[in-house]
């Protein structure tokens, strides 16, 4: 049998299934026969659908929200779209910003929160904005009390947060 490497949390699970066998059948069991019975019943659960499996989507996109109550701009990561969906429905202003790459999620995430806001028509959305736009003016939005979302085509979070920054900054001081 080949040498491969099992990931810690995995091989301890492992462990313990063999020490559980062990001391319910009141006799050694092997690791390596616990693997096999694992690895027998993975193969069975899977069946022909490895490459779907494998292939499953994973989202990369991420969702920043900032709101300005008393004057004091706060800013958090919202667990869910109903989380957004709450922030975007309370009663101070909010941005919502949406960002990643094509194929990240963004677009989802973005129209189940267009159909969970109750006052849609209230929101301004900017679907699809590139990376490189000035985003003052819609930083200047929510600055004078519009609930705003974003969706940014970028992938670093760190450079939205900075862009998003400057923005509401050089918004803040034509406002």
């Amino acid at each position: 049998m080949p040498t491969k490497h099992v990931d810690q949390h995995q091989w301890l699970a492992i462990e313990k299934l063999a020490v559980d066998a062990t001391t319910l059948l009141q006799r050694p069991v092997k690791d390596t026969d616990v693997l096999k019975l694992v690895i027998d019943a993975g193969l069975e659960a899977v069946g022909d659908n490895v490459a779907d499996k494998l292939d499953a989507f994973k989202p990369t996109f991420r969702v920043r929200l900032w709101q300005y109550p008393n004057d004091t701009m706060m800013t958090r990561t919202p667990s869910s779209v109903r989380d957004a969906v709450e922030a975007l429905e309370g009663p101070e202003a909010c941005l919502v910003v949406v960002s990643g790459r094509t194929n990240s999620g963004r677009t989802t995430f973005l129209s189940e929160l267009r159909q969970k806001a109750r006052n849609g028509n209230d929101i301004a959305i900017f679907d699809d904005v590139p990376a490189g736009a000035d985003l003052v003016g819609i930083a200047s939005a929510f600055l004078s009390g519009q609930r705003t979302v974003i969706a940014l085509h970028a992938n670093d979070d760190d450079a939205v947060l900075s862009v998003v920054q400057d923005a509401l900054l050089r918004a803040s001081r034509e406002v």
